[in-house]
């Protein structure tokens, strides 16, 4: 896939093999979309990356309906979901 303005949603994006992933994405040039349960972090990816955010819980399918939804629509749409399976990073454990 042409990483080139394609629009991605990192959902995970909170997690340091996240946000890894989603600053290797905006470095290839893909136009990102950030997910994750952390807003603290989330807000400073979305800020580093010029990225739309939304904050939402994997275990509450509501959630993440309007995470995406909003995502895509802030993006005119999406070519690539990529959901990254993670625990609590050590941004998170101290954050909270």
């Amino acid at each position: 896939m042409e990483l080139e303005r394609a629009r991605c949603l990192v959902a995970g994006a909170t997690s340091e093999l996240g946000s890894r992933l989603a600053r290797r994405l905006s470095a290839e040039g893909a136009l990102l979309a950030l997910a994750g349960r952390n807003e603290q972090v989330l807000g400073r990816l979305g800020d580093e990356l010029d990225a739309p955010t939304a904050r939402f819980d994997a275990t509450v399918v509501a959630s993440c309906h309007e995470a995406v939804e909003s995502l895509a629509g802030a993006l005119g749409g999406l070519d690539a979901v990529i959901v990254v399976p993670c625990g609590t990073s050590d941004a998170e454990r101290a954050s909270t």
